[in-house]
């Protein structure tokens, strides 16, 4: 953020009263316009000076220059800033010596306050062309302002060198408003090269000078230059102190354009502490006044901090277009301001998804700040790329240089928001998150900034959560409910927050079979205690209201499931009893446990039941746990639906699935098909990348134009160059005519490269140089043409591994995996199986002209069972070879299918022997829970020397599903 020096009392360093000039300001008018200024009645006081520039002589320059700069002062107040340079141009006297100085002064911080920095930087080598030696130590009004043209000028050293110039001339000479001004000055420049320490310094001793001259003008805009400074330290609470007395006394003075930018200021603090209402009410004004006025830069200024505002509110277009219309705004001579502009709009660009905006944003803006010294600026931008290149080894170093920026020039704010960044970014590295989390934390307490302390405290909650470290997670919530007081913004924070807990809480909860059942009972206990209850009990209810017992605690098995009977079959809901041991009898029910709640809850196919008992208790307690057991409902419906699976399977891009995790993949399609950002899909072979890729396409804005695939394991190096590229007639033998290559034929559409992993290292660099520049050249030929094509590629290798033996080229690997997309295969996804099963016996069937009486249980259960190491493909073709083999109107039997997955002698297929023991491994696992009706503690006792966590690990390895499927 910039704050531009925004009055007339910080530039010119005007000298005390020369001797005489007393008896002129005795004059009536004179003494009328100064006491007006003093009041802040500025028309007044410019009407009055005007009167007294009329009945001054013209041999009588002295005077007459003190009239016209205080006739210019009162314009300058006014905002009417080229009203006042016009005046000062027309002025028709021959001036020279101090008095010529102090008009062009005048002249150059008029054009200052315009933005004219190259034509203020000339009046000020004008002014001291004509200087002798002497005189030029001895007047420092023309460094103060020559000062402040090299700064806006972004010539930080010798801006440092003519104020501290001033300054020393107003030490010697006693002159304290020439060493406020100079020492204001300097503070500004401090605080745009960042070094806030000693830009507080300097304005604090200029805000005393101001008080000690009783200097009100001054005054205003001295502390709005200390709160600005003191903002970006994170001295909340001390900036807006300064900002208030700053409002006050700008406004009693009328100066409209300090008290327009202390507004600005105080939007910048209320954003802070969470007030993004009223933030958005002060920065809209001032914006207005801004445009109302002569002033540029203000309206700059204030427009890129109501695009924080509203970025912070979530309203992201309106953001955007309040800084884009900045972008258009921007002049060469605000290139502090653009770093600013450009770095929140990269901001905007990252919320909003455009990653590759972003980046090309923020790079954009760290290459200006880096350049004017801004490193305020350059740290915000490194973040922003930190975040954007999310997938990419650089984001640590970008996060790492903001970090150093943010510690080196005392930025603790900013500090605080890149360390919660850092965290957001190592979701997996939980120890290392939470770290970062409660640094952050105590940054924002010890700024007072609230709405970072409440979305830190709501993100350290999930963290917590995330670690199954339910307690803290709670006791953060409560510290951050604290926090937002009511606040109807916090609040949304916080209700994000919950339903993120409640969604973590049920995914534990579905998982009753989980190989570590201890973090799942330590979710029942937390919502056990939440509700106050002895003992607590979780069902799910059949489509005839029969219960299956989930999860139990606080009583036995045998009795829940008594309890969950009778619950069941009362028509009332909620089924409530404060007489629990006469109403029933049953075994392992204690006699204290007295008063019952029952809730059935959910939908037809995820309906469940939820009781909750207690030792006699009253009436107030009884209803009180009926409102928290509503809040928990959300929980255990969504960890019902979590445990039964997503439901019906869905087919997107000609792949059938019900598998979760493939679910998401294919639902995240559309989002990727938008983005012009190279993609890379992993996984076997049979799993279906080719589809994947042709959904990409036709889902995405090229699709009108041609999809072009190239297997490149299907050519040699010589061939595939000339496939992709295309050559030139003569170009080698055989080479008769000009041939366009598939990438010049794929211009505007996709191309898909199957196989990546198989190309040389030779078509590497030249596939890396056509991605990077967008263009490529035939073979033989000399001529570039460009090409505007979406790559889109794929492997059955481990790329990243082949890049650290350095078979692949690094710099194209993360050319082509903007972003990854990992295919599962089929062997996770065996309730797949059976579906593809179903479809591929539909499809072959109508292209033969067969009626086949679908695929009886054993052969159904022996193709459940086989690991599918050619996953969809070799499904699809083993039931293409069972339809050519079966009679019309019988269904297919085991015999049918090939001898490798009934587990036969013969085999149609070459089998390892690391597969052959896989597949040994699994029948007796399976036949084990089959005979043991899938109650995998006894199944693991069958099996041997067997745990029941390692018989569930082995199951989850060999794609056995945890829950029978047939």
């Amino acid at each position: 953020m910039h704050d531009p020096n925004p009055s007339e009392a910080c530039f010119p360093g005007r000298r005390r009263p020369r001797e005489g000039i007393e008896d002129v300001l005795d004059q009536k008018e004179a003494r009328l316009g100064d006491l007006c200024m003093a009041v802040g009645s500025l028309g007044d006081a410019l009407a009055y000076y005007r009167q007294a520039l009329t009945k001054t002589t013209e041999d009588d320059v002295e005077t007459r220059l003190e009239v016209i700069l205080k006739a210019s002062a009162c314009l300058r107040r006014q905002g009417k800033t080229e009203e006042a340079l016009t005046f000062v141009e027309g002025v028709d006297i021959s001036f020279t010596g101090r008095c010529r100085r102090d008009l062009l002064a005048e002249k150059a911080t008029l054009l200052c306050l315009l933005g004219r920095y190259g034509e203020a930087a000339q009046v000020c080598e004008d002014a001291q062309r004509n200087e002798s030696g002497d005189e030029r130590e001895k007047d420092a009004g023309i460094y103060l302002v020559l000062g402040h043209v090299l700064a806006r000028l972004c010539k930080w050293r010798q801006a440092i060198v003519c104020l501290e110039q001033a300054a020393t001339f107003g030490r010697m000479c006693g002159d304290t408003r020439t060493l406020g001004n100079a020492l204001n000055n300097l503070g500004i420049v401090y605080k745009n090269l960042c070094r806030f320490k000693e830009s507080a310094r300097c304005l604090r001793k200029a805000v005393k000078a101001a008080r000690q001259a009783r200097d009100e003008g001054s005054l205003a805009v001295r502390l709005l230059n200390l709160a600005n400074t003191l903002f970006k330290m994170g001295e909340i609470e001390e900036a807006d102190r300064a900002i208030v007395e700053c409002m006050r006394t700008a406004s009693s003075l009328n100066i409209d354009r300090t008290r327009v930018l202390a507004s600005i200021c105080e939007a910048r603090i209320e954003k802070a502490r969470g007030a993004l209402t009223e933030a958005e009410r002060l920065i809209r004004e001032a914006i207005a006044e801004a445009e109302q006025g002569e002033d540029p830069r203000t309206w700059l200024v204030g427009s890129e901090t109501l695009g924080e505002v509203l970025l912070e509110k979530g309203d992201t277009a309106a953001a955007r277009k309040v800084l884009e219309d900045c972008i258009d705004a921007l002049s060469p001579h605000t290139k502090d301001v653009e770093a600013e502009v450009r770095s929140r709009l990269a901001e905007v660009y990252l919320r909003a998804g455009k990653k590759d905006d972003a980046v090309e944003m923020a790079a954009q803006a760290v290459r200006i700040a880096e350049e004017i010294g801004d490193l305020y600026e350059a740290g915000r931008a490194h973040r922003c790329l930190g975040i954007a290149r999310v997938s990419s080894p650089e984001k640590e170093d970008h996060i790492a240089r903001a970090k150093e920026i943010f510690r080196r020039i005392g930025a603790a704010l900013e500090l605080g928001i890149t360390l919660r960044a850092e965290a957001g970014l190592r979701p997996r590295d939980r120890e290392k998150s939470v770290a970062c989390l409660k640094r952050a934390l105590s940054i924002f307490e010890r700024c007072g900034a609230r709405r970072l302390r409440v979305r830190t405290l709501c993100d350290l909650a999930v963290a917590y959560e995330l670690e199954q470290s339910h307690e803290k997670a709670m006791v953060c919530i409560e510290d951050a409910r604290g926090e937002a007081a009511g606040n109807l913004e916090d609040t949304e924070l916080l209700s994000q927050a919950g339903v993120r807990l409640d969604g973590l809480l049920a995914r534990r909860l579905a998982r009753s079979d989980d190989a570590a059942p201890s973090s799942v009972e330590a979710v029942f206990s937390h919502l056990k205690s939440r509700l106050h209850a002895s003992a607590l009990v979780f069902a799910r209810l059949d489509e005839q209201d029969s219960p299956a017992i989930m999860r139990v605690s606080g009583i036995s098995r045998e009795a829940s499931l008594t309890m969950a009977k009778m619950v069941a079959a009362k028509p009332a809901n909620p089924f409530l009893s404060t007489d629990v041991s006469r109403m029933m009898a049953c075994p392992g029910l204690p006699d204290s446990l007295n008063c019952l709640i029952g809730v059935r809850f959910g939908r037809q196919g995820g309906r469940g039941l939820l009781i909750a008992c207690w030792p006699p208790a009253g009436a107030s307690s009884i209803v009180r746990a009926h409102y928290e057991i509503r809040d928990i409902l959300p929980v255990l419906e969504r960890g019902l639906e979590l445990s039964r699976g997503s439901g019906l399977p869905i087919s997107i891009g000609g792949m059938l699935t019900a598998d979760d995790k493939l679910k998401r993949i294919l639902l995240s399609l559309s989002r990727l098909a938008d983005s012009s950002a190279g993609i890379l899909i992993m996984g076997e072979t049979g799993t279906g990348k080719e589809l994947i890729a042709r959904a990409i396409h036709a889902m995405s804005p090229r699709a009108g134009h041609p999809m072009v695939v190239q297997n490149c394991a299907a050519l040699p190096e010589q061939l595939l160059e000339s496939e992709l590229f295309g050559h030139k007639a003569g170009a080698f033998t055989g080479a008769r005519s000009d041939k366009r290559g598939l990438l010049e034929i794929a211009n505007g559409g996709t191309f898909f490269l199957d196989e990546i992993g198989e190309i040389s290292p030779a078509m590497q660099a030249k596939m890396l140089r056509s991605i990077e520049t967008g263009e490529i050249r035939r073979v033989g030929d000399t001529l570039t043409r460009p090409v505007d094509a979406r790559f889109v590629s794929a492997t059955n290798k481990n790329l990243e591994e082949e890049v650290e033996q350095g078979r692949f080229r690094k710099d194209l690997f993360y050319r082509l995996n903007v972003v990854s997309v990992k295919l599962p295969p089929l062997r996770d996804r065996v309730g797949d199986i059976e579906i593809l099963a179903w479809l591929f016996l539909s499809r072959f069937a109508r292209k033969v002209g067969k009626q086949i009486d679908g695929i009886r249980d054993d052969a159904m259960r022996a193709l459940a069972a086989y690991d599918w190491p050619g996953n969809v493909r070799q499904l699809e073709n083993e039931i293409e070879r069972a339809v050519t083999m079966v009679r019309s109107g019988v269904p297919i039997t085991p015999d049918l299918l090939s001898a490798s997955i009934t587990g036969g002698e013969d085999s149609d297929a070459p089998c390892s022997l690391k597969d052959e023991l896989r597949m040994v491994e699994k029948r007796r696992i399976l036949a084990a829970l089959r005979e043991c009706k899938w109650n995998k503690t006894h199944a693991a006792r069958k099996l041997g020397n067997l745990s029941r966590p390692a018989l569930i690990a082995k199951m989850k390895r060999l794609g056995i599903p945890l829950q029978p499927t047939d």
